[in-house]
């Protein structure tokens, strides 16, 4: 079992959106609050710049496609979700923590998958 943990801020100085492996991008998606989060799960980058202003880390446009999967978890009571990729991997999504500082929040998962056998 293969497993990465990461961290998501969807604010303008973080990354919303990480690279698991060669098969998955996982990306913040509304709504989210102080103990729920919605992901999307591979969704196609449409547009992306790298520094558009001095204080903004990156603009990103995404589109939800037929490949693209959305989820909900909940440090509650829905911690845990299972997807797979188009190619057939099976993963585990966990959310692990929700920190919050000022009105920015910070989402940690960690995402767990079985290697394909050659």
């Amino acid at each position: 079992m293969t497993s990465k943990q990461i961290k998501l801020a969807p604010g303008p100085n973080e990354s919303n959106l990480a690279v698991v492996d060669d098969k998955v991008v996982i990306k913040i998606h509304l709504p989210y609050t102080d103990d729920s989060v919605t992901i999307q799960v591979n969704p196609s980058v449409q547009k992306y710049v790298e520094k558009p202003a001095t204080n903004v880390r990156q603009m990103m446009i995404t589109t939800p496609t037929s490949e693209t999967t959305t989820l909900s978890l909940d440090l509650k009571t829905n911690r845990r979700k299972q997807f797979s990729s188009g190619e057939g991997t099976e993963y585990e999504i966990e959310l692990l923590k929700i920190s919050k500082q000022g009105h920015l929040r910070t989402f940690e998962f960690n995402v767990s998958w079985d290697e394909p056998k050659p």
